[in-house]
């Protein structure tokens, strides 16, 4: 297991995880640093087979104001995307190559309600980015080659696409 932060708290996490866990710094928003991390997480622990983007919407020692569209500044609107869309889409890019090589990979992208069906005042930047999230999972899905994809909504209920390991195909249906 590779866990990381963008502060030194995450070295405290992985001694309370045990052995055994990798951890490391990095700026996930940055496409460098992070193809840096998954160069070391590699020479550490070998290929990513399983990758699970679960960050975003703060982060320690950046504040972030809340805005409408009509009243967020420029920097605010690029670091909720920074924040809540880069860091996937670079840690996608980093991982596919090598899942794609080994034909065997699974990408779990946490996004929210909060942008693809609902919103929330002030939720912009937040909103749009975690929208983005779920377009970026189907868009990977579609050109992810033979295996399948399930889609998991708070609700509990899921769409899956491709053939699952009983040979049955789905449709992207949400069932409960």
């Amino acid at each position: 297991v590779a866990i990381t932060a963008t502060t030194d708290r995450i070295f405290d996490r992985a001694r309370e995880l045990g052995a055994g866990v990798f951890a490391a710094t990095a700026d996930l928003t940055d496409a460098a640093a992070v193809a840096g991390l998954f160069a070391a997480v590699t020479g550490a622990l070998g290929p990513v087979e399983v990758l699970v983007n679960n960050a975003g919407m703060v982060q320690t020692g950046k504040s972030a104001k809340r805005s409408e569209v009509a009243g967020i500044t420029d920097g605010a609107w690029q670091h909720h995307l920074a924040l809540n869309m880069t860091t996937v889409f670079n840690c996608t890019r980093a991982a596919l190559p090598a899942m794609q090589a080994a034909r065997h990979g699974r990408i779990v992208n946490i996004a929210s309600v909060t942008g693809p069906l609902v919103t929330i005042d002030g939720s912009a930047g937040y909103a749009t980015a975690k929208a983005a999230v779920t377009g970026l999972t189907n868009l990977v899905d579609a050109v992810g080659g033979d295996d399948h994809f399930c889609a998991w909504r708070a609700d509990g209920s899921a769409a899956c696409w491709g053939q699952n390991n009983d040979g049955q195909l789905g449709d992207g249906t949400f069932t409960d």
